[in-house]
């Protein structure tokens, strides 16, 4: 089945001969319109998922699709994300301004780009857009299916995971950055932050990571669509790219630090600066950050799964403020624990 721009979706059936004729021609079409976003083609059949629709974990009855987000329509759908503004959600000493208008749905995917122009103050724009008080998930994979650029100084894109329920500070309940990528090296960082003393509800906790890089030998996950996952349970994470797991986090002591226990919002950005470094006079614009699909899957034999969506999640303006003031906090306390370049 074709998708949008000539994309082909994951299947295990092979290609038709009119199916290769057209992705030929689409290929040769993209070679003269290579900087337009018309030109999203990828190796997709070869590409393993851990959220495949066709797995046998699917088909077998002993994991359920509680989300499967390929972005239909001309719009983000309203019920599940929101774009924001950098004035609500804060940043880390970067050098863009989130606009809304940055991030836009078309032909089945949703593409945020990079810009270099001027606004408030920063050189630099970008979107940012999250689930914050509409949509929540604890335990189960988290699959986001993206294709990111290579080798762009100082950009930092992001697929990632903050507690869906109040907390008193950062990073109090955890963060489970899924994915980010810098400066286009092609590496898939996957790192789970949590503090020390979250389970007492104190802000005085040593902030502490677990992180790791994703490298498949003499491939890397630039310049083409790759899956970002993290498969999470009641007492492990561990994250995948492209269904091979590269990283595991476990329960440390009786806090059980080493692996969250309360609903996540989702979070897709794109960031410039920071972590990642400085952006230099060469780094060409626009970048876009192109996301196929968002999966949330879980286990049927999970009982403690949850899957909040917005008619469930209580008092949605009111949560999704104290969300965003928690990850102003977040960035606040990261400058203070990174310095300038995190």
């Amino acid at each position: 089945m074709i998708k949008g721009r000539g994309y082909l979706q994951n299947s295990q059936r092979s290609k038709s001969q009119f199916e290769q004729s057209l992705e030929m021609l689409l290929s040769s079409l993209c070679v003269l319109v290579a900087a337009s976003a018309s030109c999203f083609l990828a190796e997709a059949d070869t590409i393993p998922s851990l959220c495949s629709l066709e797995s046998t974990d699917i088909t077998s009855g002993q994991w359920k699709v509680v989300l499967n987000e390929e972005f239909d329509g001309d719009k983000l759908n309203s019920s599940l994300w929101t774009a924001r503004t950098t004035a609500e959600v804060g940043h880390e000493n970067e050098l863009q301004y989130y606009l809304p208008q940055n991030a836009e749905v078309s032909e089945g995917f949703l593409v945020i780009s990079s810009l270099q122009q001027d606004k408030n103050g920063k050189n630099y724009t970008s979107a940012w857009v999250d689930s914050s008080g509409k949509l929540g998930v604890q335990y189960g994979r988290v699959c986001v299916r993206a294709m990111l650029p290579a080798n762009r100084s100082g950009f930092w894109p992001a697929h990632w995971m903050m507690p869906a329920v109040a907390e008193a500070c950062w990073p109090g309940l955890g963060e489970v950055d899924i994915l980010e990528m810098l400066n286009g090296d092609g590496g898939a960082h996957g790192s789970y932050h949590y503090s020390q003393y979250y389970a007492d509800d104190k802000c005085s906790g040593v902030q502490q990571t677990s992180t790791g890089v994703g490298v498949l030998g003499d491939r890397t996950f630039d310049g083409g669509f790759h899956e970002y996952a993290v498969e999470w349970s009641a007492d492990k994470l561990t994250f995948y790219v492209d269904s091979r797991p590269y990283l595991s986090t476990y329960p440390t002591d009786k806090y059980n630090e080493g692996v969250p226990h309360v609903p996540m919002f989702l979070i897709l950005n794109s960031a410039l600066g920071g972590w990642a470094g400085p952006v230099h006079a060469d780094t060409a614009f626009p970048i876009q950050h192109v996301v196929d699909y968002v999966r949330v899957l879980q286990d049927t034999s999970e009982s403690q799964s949850r899957f909040v969506t917005p008619g469930e999640t209580p008092a949605d303006e009111e949560l999704a403020a104290d969300q965003r003031r928690v990850l102003k906090e977040r960035h606040r306390s990261r400058q203070q624990h990174f310095g300038m370049r995190n």
